[in-house]
């Protein structure tokens, strides 16, 4: 039983960390629609291409360039800097249905010299960041269950001795 124990730790750490390393977390408050946690990670590619577009357009800010804003502001470098030289996080991009020039290829980043800054346009093959809506229960249960197996080895641990 405590080789079944140390292995389903073993795997529940692995899946955390593999989590973390490909995407973060953050925490959008101010805003009515979208406050909450909400899980960041990349795509590379195409904003030309087609199933880039769809890509980019599922997120939820990518009709609203002040909810775009408030992302890139909140993520900063939580993604790296993948454009612009190693210096910009990827880019949250949105639609400026307004002016058919910009439609498709305007987005913030974080600039780690200038803050948030709006990026249009440049090479159409860009880093840029996706995001999911946290189920805040679900976390909070996966948390709740990391927290009982340890609590349970640390027990038996102790009743050995």
């Amino acid at each position: 039983m405590r080789k079944l124990t140390v292995k389903l730790v073993v795997l529940v750490a692995t899946s955390l960390a593999a989590m973390s390393a490909s995407s973060t977390t953050i925490t959008i408050t101010g805003t009515e629609s979208a406050d909450g946690l909400w899980e960041l990670s990349t795509i590379n590619c195409d904003r030309t291409d087609p199933a880039c577009i769809l890509q980019l357009a599922e997120q939820v800010w990518y009709t609203d360039f002040e909810l775009a804003e408030t992302f890139a502001q909140a993520c900063q470098d939580c993604l790296g800097l993948p454009n612009a030289s190693g210096n910009t996080g990827p880019y949250f991009n949105y639609t400026v249905p307004d002016i058919p020039e910009l439609d498709d290829i305007a987005g913030f980043g974080f600039n780690v010299f200038l803050g948030v800054v709006p990026w249009f346009g440049g090479s159409p093959v860009q880093d840029f960041a996706i995001a999911r809506r946290v189920d805040e229960a679900g976390a909070i249960g996966m948390l709740l269950i990391a927290l009982g197996i340890g609590l349970t080895m640390r027990r038996r641990r102790l009743a050995a001795i």
